[in-house]
């Protein structure tokens, strides 16, 4: 019999033995940590699924509030003023659009948009398939309130920004009367 297949207990070899247990000790830590996350998750979500997929209210859970940050998210608005330009609008014409916005959250945020009723997909079939978005009646309903927010931006866009040049000049002045005056202590 070979001497190499010859197998002890693992108390005849000390540090071996240390190793194995203190690697078994640090997965188990690991298995726990991750229990304890992943646990830790599961009861801060604010909403729950019923039965029938629908969402029930639990304490702190307010409807109008994940509506209002869906909506104010910079990609929704953006989508949704490119969308009323044209009646149907491709996906890669969306996309080349909006710089800056990754595949993955430019689909995120139609497929929201459209989970929410604001923007219809309209799949044609062929090779490869056509997937163009329109808005919905609830989606113009919207886009006229950001219409207009957008017209109240632009016009007084010239006023805000005086605003904070005197607010920034005031604090520097502020800054230098507070270092002239400790000079002089």
């Amino acid at each position: 019999m070979d001497s190499s297949s010859t197998w002890l207990p693992l108390d005849m070899y000390p540090v071996a033995s240390a190793r194995c247990l203190q690697r078994y000790t640090l997965h188990s830590d690991h298995r726990e940590r991750y229990r304890r996350r992943r646990t830790n998750m599961q009861n801060k979500t604010a909403i729950s699924t019923a039965e029938h997929g629908e969402r029930t209210a639990e304490p702190g859970y307010c409807p109008a509030r994940e509506l209002f940050e869906v909506l104010s998210s910079k990609w929704v608005i953006r989508t949704l003023l490119l969308l009323d330009d044209a009646p149907a609008v491709r996906y890669s014409a969306l996309r080349r659009q909006l710089p800056g916005i990754s595949h993955k959250m430019m689909a995120q945020t139609l497929r929201i948009l459209q989970r929410d009723g604001f923007v219809s997909r309209h799949a044609m079939p062929g090779i490869p398939p056509r997937v163009e978005y329109s808005l919905e009646p609830m989606g113009h309903e919207v886009l006229a309130i950001v219409s207009s927010f957008k017209t109240w931006t632009e016009e007084n866009v010239e006023r805000v920004l005086d605003h904070r040049r005197c607010s920034s000049e005031a604090i520097s002045d502020n800054s230098e009367g507070a270092l002239s005056s400790s000079a002089v202590l």
